[in-house]
């Protein structure tokens, strides 16, 4: 995971910084520092792609999220992270944001309405102003220890967060309104799940009218993985599921779909009820070697199926298995030369993604047969491209294939 790879970043004191952007290339629009790149008229195809513009970076991109108007991406170069601002009509670099401090980025999100976006590291969260870059939120927990898990925006606008007591003896789920993110209130703890545990991870949030769902993985003596479905508003468990194949270690999702939870651990596929958490199917693959793998993505496909995207660290490449999402039968499990499949996009019919490899992929999500890739353009292992995000009613494609950042026309697709 792109988290691995940047432990080694050493936090200082130094404040944060708005760079200000390099003069551009007012004489040639198709230079790389173009002022108005849309003015470029030279063949706009990109490895036999049809291109809007491309935008150089320097480094690896890890995150990307999208506005109306604005690609927002997060990646590191050298020893500096940096969260970077680009039209989506032009490409143009609209504000670069950076601190040193800032370790890496477990998460990257857009909450549209107050105009912010919304980042989050080993130990704190931090809020820039979409259109400007400049910081405006920073907070650590001063009561809490961070507890490493991908922060949740859900649809009512509040943004959630793990903490635990210093000491372990309790976990939390905090939350704080998006448009605030410096007050919160604790609204979980692990302590009334009523089962004795010596440590705990939450993760994989989801969220539907009024209940959380998530995942909760205890050590010790209630060894396993509970899923649990929790009303915000009652304070009380609506119902648990307790997973036993699984570790005290498995960061995973929890994914819904027509009142329906999916989640993947290490040892199988469940799916779940949302209203009384019985389990319709499961699909256990213990002893196949792949299933030791790390799963990051679920897309719901347009045939009723849904589709896991794992990394197998045994062969080091990552895939994509699909399975009816009434029956559990797997339809497909297809293989892909990408490395940490980290972000997903789907339309019509065809998904769309990249790997750290540098390479990315569109492919169909009946079969999983590859369309196009940019495999033999990029040099093998030297970039990271694993983010890319679609713009559904544009059809534009938003893609970083380990030196450029690409509005790739899909229309036609």
């Amino acid at each position: 995971m792109f988290y691995l790879m940047v432990l080694f970043f050493m936090a200082c004191n130094e404040d944060s910084i708005n760079d200000p952007i390099p003069e551009c290339n007012q004489t040639d629009p198709c230079a790389t520092d173009a002022c108005r790149p849309q003015d470029c008229t030279e063949d706009s195809l990109w490895f036999g792609l049809d291109t809007f513009w491309s935008s150089k970076i320097e480094g690896a991109c890890l995150a990307m999220a999208q506005s109306n108007d604005i690609i927002v991406v997060s990646g590191f170069y050298g020893l500096d992270m940096f969260v970077k601002g680009f039209s989506k009509d032009s490409g143009e670099e609209l504000w670069h944001w950076t601190d040193t401090r800032f370790d890496a980025i477990s998460n990257l999100q857009i909450h549209d309405e107050s105009e912010r976006v919304i980042l989050q590291d080993f130990s704190s969260i931090i809020a820039l102003d979409l259109i400007s870059g400049k910081k405006i939120v920073d907070f650590k927990p001063a009561d809490y220890s961070s507890h490493f898990s991908f922060g949740f925006l859900e649809e009512d606008d509040y943004y959630y967060y793990c903490v635990r007591e210093p000491d372990k003896s309790n976990y939390y789920i905090i939350r704080s309104l998006a448009s605030d993110l410096q007050n919160w209130d604790a609204v979980f703890d692990i302590k009334k799940f009523n089962k004795p545990f010596e440590s705990v991870i939450l993760e994989g949030m989801n969220y539907e009218t009024g209940n959380l769902v998530f995942l909760a993985s205890l050590s010790g003596q209630s060894f396993g993985t509970y899923t649990i479905n929790y009303s915000i508003d009652k304070e009380e468990i609506n119902w648990y599921f307790r997973d036993s194949l699984t570790d005290a270690s498995n960061f995973e999702q929890v994914d819904i779909y027509n009142q329906i939870v999916y989640y993947v651990t290490k040892g199988a596929v469940y799916c779940l009820d949302l209203q009384d958490g019985s389990c319709k199917w499961q699909q256990s693959f213990d002893e196949n070697a792949k299933w030791l793998s790390r799963f990051e993505n679920t897309i719901y496909t347009q045939e009723g199926n849904i589709i896991w995207f794992y990394t197998d660290y045994i062969d080091s490449d990552g895939g994509a298995l699909c399975m009816d999402a009434e029956t559990g039968e797997v339809i497909y499990d297809r293989e892909f030369n990408a490395f940490d499949i980290n972000t997903v996009s789907h339309h019509k019919g065809i998904m769309y993604f990249g790997s750290q490899r540098g390479i990315l992929y569109a492919a169909r999500t009946s079969d999983g047969q590859v369309l196009w890739d940019t495999e033999d353009q990029i040099p093998f292992g030297k970039y990271y491209a694993d983010c890319v995000v679609l713009d559904q009613e544009r059809e534009v494609l938003y893609g970083f294939n380990g030196q450029e950042l690409v509005a790739i026309n899909i229309a036609d697709d």
